[in-house]
């Protein structure tokens, strides 16, 4: 059996708290059949102008901004991340670092290592922080309240 993890934990503990709040499985979707260079193009297009719901590319969007947070505030790995079904677990459509190689390796040569100048991850890293009971910025678009630090 695998030990749980520290954000593991704060997501289950989150999950009772914001009983309710995480409901972005309900959200009409689109999908498109793209991978390799196209996937790439689509993501890169997401970090420079805003993200979309459209799959697989929403998926790569989050899990490159969640990988790079769960890096930055609990010490994971980033790329074992990228790998890791269990980020972003509710998700319709997922493609891992191991699925499309060629798409995460052209996505991260653009936005690495400034990934935070994009902002177009500010909602994404907001809902991460709520996931995570991470308070050091105020996220209360996402959020109903803000705890005590």
């Amino acid at each position: 059996m695998t030990a749980t993890k520290d954000w593991q934990k704060a997501r289950k503990l989150s999950y009772i708290l914001y009983r309710g709040m995480f409901n972005d499985t309900n959200l009409s979707y689109e999908t498109k059949n793209v991978h390799g260079e196209d996937l790439a193009n689509q993501v890169i297009d997401f970090f420079e102008h805003g993200s979309l719901l459209v799959f697989p590319a929403k998926y790569v969007f989050c899990n490159i901004v969640y990988a790079y947070y769960l890096s930055k505030y609990f010490g994971e790995d980033f790329y074992k991340c990228l790998d890791d079904p269990e980020v972003l677990f509710d998700t319709p459509c997922k493609v891992l670092y191991s699925d499309d190689r060629i798409a995460y390796d052209i996505i991260l040569r653009k936005v690495l290592p400034s990934i935070e100048s994009y902002p177009s991850i500010v909602k994404t890293r907001h809902y991460f922080k709520m996931e995570f009971l991470i308070n050091d910025e105020d996220i209360s678009d996402v959020a109903p309240t803000t705890f005590i630090k």
